[in-house]
Order: structure tokens, then sequence, then C-alpha cells
């Protein structure tokens, strides 16, 4: 079979049901003389006639990008330089005769347009600023470092510590500046912010709204825009933000900039700011820490300082009533409706964020069902709840049918096969006794821990990129599952005996490397058993190119039978009859079946 290619199977009497795909392994490139021949064999095999194919040419083309960009990042920094050194030696004596912002404005000119970009009443130029440096930040400085600090997590879970090391550190700065001119202060201490406002005062209250706003549009904006698989209770928290926010800032002005009103956002504010330990507590699980202490009591914290936002912000809401519908306003539209959707974005927010709070409860009791486990010595057990934990991706204690096939899904940059979801269902379904659509952990280590092997003692020396599971002495959970997989689709109701032949070798290589990985021990051999071992099938009931023998020390170990790869899977003189009807019916011929790369009626289609 050609690199680059997928083979596709049907799954069950339709051909264009299901399709089983597989991406054989990749091989060293051959060199172009043999490129030549090994297309000139192919195209006489096609029915071309002996015609020579030239092989394409794979030169690498020049490309100046790489240039270009040392180049460009080398000229930006001498201009600075040149520019530094002659404003330095250079001095204009020529009058200033641009008109002050008072002239301006006597000719009817918008004086808005004539602020300085960085300063906080013309706040566009600080806006991008926090765009930038948030997308630095998380596309960056933070991806590279979750990679690091986080290697075994997969790609979905470090796209999600990425977001919440950025809201960490975004959410962290907003509530500083807020907190530095006196946030805190105007909603504690109300009176001292009634009109006439002081200038100083009116400036501080400038400064951190526009932080504020600044703030939460950058962070929710790339964060979703980096997490395509976020959760709809996420995404619906993060768009009341925005929608807040930006409407938020028209109804301050509207008012006149009123102090009351501006308070009543700041109480708003606090729902998204002071959500630091969630995120701590986030990186600390997945390092892992396993404090259990330190979990209950951020669990607790998040919960009662939720009750207290929720009082604070309905406070504050109808304490800023009179500014909304006793004083003059400006576009009253705008005021009262924002006014009047206040309540509902605070329910909104609350619900969105109960999710969390179960979330970080369940984290608590599963870093406390750690702490016993590493006291019981129960290794097997406290891999899996490792593997529970990366399969769990909100965090809410039970793994549902999407998080499933999510995990799932994910094994296909190093499966064999890539695998229907006819096959992600059938185990799921296994697994979930209760029929609830949600697995929790007593059903995931019940149907999981008989199929468990453990690694060699010897073997656990070198453990520094070995997956969580690995480093508390079981083999890779991963290939456990796709193993699984493969004898959940062989039990399939619609027997296709392509299909099987297909599959079978396939299973059998997966049983031979979890031999290669695994201590040769009881648990060992009862796992094997059940990995091994096809249900509803009448005259099949173990992989046939497999067999169990003793090693050299002594083991039970899994071997290739040579003596029976050429034999019929089937033993009984029945189950022969029926594979040789098999074979008539998929027009093989005798052994020529077992030679053929692929099975038959198998699609081979070329990868783009």
């Amino acid at each position: 079979m050609a690199e680059g290619t997928t083979v596709k199977i049907s799954m069950g009497d339709d051909p264009n049901e299901t399709t089983l795909s597989m991406t054989p392994p990749r091989e060293e490139p051959a060199s172009k003389s043999e490129k030549g021949v090994e297309a000139a064999s192919e195209d006489k095999e096609g029915g071309g006639g002996s015609k020579m194919v030239a092989a394409p040419d794979h030169t690498k083309q020049f490309d100046p990008t790489g240039i270009m960009a040392a180049y460009g990042v080398g000229v930006l920094i001498l201009t600075v330089v040149v520019a530094a050194i002659v404003s330095s030696v250079h001095s204009n004596d020529a009058p200033n005769m641009t008109p002050t912002i008072c002239e301006y404005s006597e000719l009817g000119y918008q004086t808005a347009i004539f602020t300085a970009p960085w300063e906080f009443s013309s706040p566009q130029w600080m806006m991008g600023m926090w765009v930038v440096a948030c997308f630095i930040l998380r596309r960056y400085v933070f991806r590279n470092l979750v990679a690091w600090a986080y290697p075994n997590l997969p790609p979905v879970k470090q796209a999600k510590t990425s977001n919440y090391l950025i809201e960490l550190t975004m959410t962290t700065v907003g509530l500083t500046i807020s907190s530095a001119y006196g946030y805190w202060n105007l909603l504690f201490n109300p009176s001292e912010y009634d009109n006439p406002m002081s200038p100083t005062k009116a400036q501080d209250l400038a400064i951190g709204l526009q932080s504020l706003f600044c703030c939460f549009i950058a962070t929710y904006v790339i964060e979703m825009s980096f997490d395509p698989q976020m959760r709809l209770g996420l995404i619906l928290h993060h768009w009341t933000t925005i929608v807040l926010s930006v409407w938020g800032l028209l109804m301050i002005y509207c008012v006149n900039y009123d102090a009351k009103v501006v308070r009543c956002f700041f109480a708003l504010s606090l729902y998204m700011s002071t959500e630091q330990n969630v995120f701590l507590e986030m990186l600390m699980y997945h390092w892992p820490l396993n404090w259990p202490v330190v979990f209950q009591a951020s669990s607790w914290y998040y919960l009662i300082s939720r009750i207290g936002i929720c009082v604070a912000s309905f406070w504050t809401w109808w304490d800023c009533k009179d500014a909304v519908w006793e004083n003059y306003i400006d576009k009253p539209t705008i005021v009262y409706g924002l006014w009047l959707f206040v309540p509902s974005a605070n329910v909104i927010l609350n619900a969105t964020q109960y999710t969390t709070v179960r979330s970080l409860f369940g984290i608590a009791k599963n870093v406390k069902r750690r702490c016993q486990l590493v006291s019981d010595k129960n290794h097997v057990k406290l891999a899996l709840s490792y593997v529970f934990q990366q399969l769990d991706f909100d965090a809410n204690g039970t793994i549902d049918r999407k998080e499933w096939e999510k995990y799932c899904l994910g094994l296909r940059d190093n499966a064999l096969l890539v695998y229907p979801s006819e096959a992600y269902g059938a185990v799921f379904d296994a697994m979930d006794v209760d029929a609830s659509n949600a697995i929790a952990f007593t059903e995931f280590y019940n149907f999981w821990d008989p199929c468990v092997m453990k690694i060699p003692d010897r073997e656990q020396q070198n453990i520094k990129e070995w997956q969580p599971e690995e480093r508390k002495g079981i083999v890779r959970f991963d290939l456990i599952l796709e193993t699984y997989l493969v004898k959940a689709m062989l039990e399939m109701e619609s027997h296709d005996p392509a299909r099987d032949r297909f599959l079978e070798p396939i299973h059998g290589q997966l049983l031979q490397q979890l031999d290669d990985r695994a201590e040769h021990d009881q648990r060992y051999l009862s796992a094997y058993k059940i990995l091994s071992t096809i249900q509803n099938r009448t005259a099949k009931s173990e992989n046939p190119l497999l067999r169990q023998s003793l090693d050299a020390d002594g083991h039970q170990a899994v071997v290739q039978d040579k003596d029976q790869d050429q034999q019929s899977p089937r033993e009984s003189p029945d189950a022969a009859a029926e594979d040789n009807q098999d074979r008539d019916d998929s027009n093989v011929q005798g052994d020529k079946y077992w030679q053929s790369p692929t099975p038959p009626d198998v699609q081979v289609i070329p990868e783009c």
C-alpha cells in the first residue's frame, strides 16, 4: 500500500453507511531512481504497458520569508536606535503653530479626535494594545509554556490550560488597576463621589473603567477564538460579559458618567475579575498537586464570593435607580433597556458559574480520593483516576457521551485506525451501567480495572515523558482503549467477513504491543483474556494469530503462532465450511486472501 493512503471499509450492509479508515505507517522515502522504477512497475501492472513514468521533482524551492523576517526585525531595531540618536543631537527651534483643543472647539471641531491616543479620554489606542498583548501572550507565550509544563495533557486540555493562564493574567491586571484607582472605595463609600466630583477622582474612575472594559473584551474574544470546543455555558458567560461591557459603556456616557451607575457596573465586573482561584486550582489539578484542604477551601471561597457578589450587584443596581429614572439622560432607550436587563444578566452569570461551582467541588472530591488511594497503595485505581480526569473535560465528576467521543477522536494521531462513531458508542454503552448517559468514576473504574495491565518495575525508571497513568505503573490507557475498540468492532452484530479479516491482524498487533509493555503476572493474564476474547461469535473465541506460551523467565507471554499463519481462523469443520463460503462470497481465491494487503471491497482513497 502506498504511503499517504487511507483505507476505508464498510461497517454494515450498506457500504455507504459507515466507513472505517486506516492510515498505514510511514516508510522511509525512496531514492529518485527507486521512485522511477516503482512508478514504471505500477504503470505496467495497471495496464499502461512498459512506459516509464518520470519521478516527480521534489526539489525545495527558495523561500525568502525567513530572510525577510530577520531583515524586518533588524531594520526596525536599527531605525529606532538611529531616531533616538538623531533626536538627541538635532534641535528643532521652529514655533508650534498647532491650534489648541479649545481653539479647535471654537471652530466647531469635535475635540475628541485631537486627543492624544494614549490618554484615557481616547482609549482606542489602549484597547488595541490590550488586544495585541493578550494575543501575544495566548498565542506565543502561554501556549509554549503549557506545552513545556504539561506535556502529557492532550491538545484540547492544553488549549484550555493556556486559556486559564490568559484569564488569570488579564483579570488580575484589570482588578489590580481598578482597585488602585479607588473602585473598592466607590463600592463601599459612594457618598465620596457625589456630584460635583473632583477632577482627580473623575480621572481615576475613567482609568479604572477603561481598564476593565479593555480587559474583558480582549480576554474573552481571544479566549473564544482559541478554544473551538468551549462548552456552551462558558460561551454564554463570555458573551453576556461582552454585551454588558459594550452596552454599559454607552449607558454610562448617556447618564453623564454618574458615579452610582459606574458603581453598579463595577459590582457586576466582580463576577469576572475575582475568579483567580478557579484558574489556579485548575493549574494545580492538572500538574497535579494533591492538596485536598486547599482545593476544598477554594471551592467554598468561590461559592461564598459568588453569593456576596450577587448581593452587591442587586444592591448597587437598585441604588442607581434615581440616576436612571429621575435625572435627565441622553438616549433613554439605551439606559432604560440596560437597567432592566441587569437582573437577568445576574441570573445568567450565576447560572453559568453554577457549573463552575460543581466542577470545583468535584475536583476537590477527586483530589481527596487520590490521597486516599495513595495511602491505600491502590496504584491501579489511582492511575485510572488520572485517566478519568483527562476524559472529564468540564471537570464536573462525570463523563458524558460528547466528552467520550471527543477523547476518542483525539486518538487519531497515534492510532492504527480511524474508528467509526459506532465503536465509541458501543464502549460507552458498555460502561454506562445505569443508562444515565453519564459515566461516574465508579462505573469507569469497574469497567476498565479488569482490562488494565501493569508495567514491569524495571521499566519505571525512565518516566519523564510518560503519561500520568504510566507514572503510576499501568500500561498506557490509549493502547488498552484502542484494543478494546477493535474488539468491540469485531463483536458487532453486523457480521462482515471481509471487515473481520481486515481487523483481526490489527487486533493481534495491538495485543502484541500490550504484551511487549506489560508485566506478565496474573493481572496480565486475566486482562489479556478479556481483550482477546471476541464475544457473539460461535466458533471464534480468541484472536487466531496469537497463542499463549511461557517466555524465557517462565512468565506467561503472547507470541505469534507461526504454525497457524496460513490456516483458517475457525477450528471446527462447520466453521471452516462457513469460512470457505465467506471467501467465495468475497471473490477471494484461496491463500491469496491472506496475502492481500487490503480486504476485498475496500476503497483506497489517497490523502490530500
